[in-house]
């Protein structure tokens, strides 16, 4: 982002980290949940596109469920944040009508 000539303050980064499992508390269970769901969704292109049947496919999942608890799984994300450099007068920008 430093080398963008159109953002030029306030350049930061966060990084943070996404707890996932039961060990983490209610929102690392809440995490575990939605990522295997999510996971059950797509199971029929999975099975087709990985070519297993599906039981191994929910084998998978399962394993997957049970190793974020054993390992403390967690994911590490990073957000980018950056201030615009106005180009257009203020008196130029208007107040969309629904406001």
């Amino acid at each position: 982002m430093e080398a963008n000539e159109k953002i030029d303050k306030n350049i930061r980064t966060e990084e943070r980290s996404c707890f996932v499992g039961k060990w983490a508390g209610e929102l690392g269970q809440l995490a575990v949940e939605d990522i295997t769901k999510g996971w059950s969704a797509v199971k029929l292109p999975m099975t087709k596109l990985m070519k297993i049947k599906s039981r191994e496919y929910d084998e998978i999942i399962a394993t997957f469920a049970k190793e974020v608890e054993q390992n403390k799984t967690y994911f590490k994300n990073w957000r980018f944040f950056g201030q615009k450099i106005v180009t257009t007068p203020a008196f130029n920008i208007t107040t969309p009508w629904y406001q």
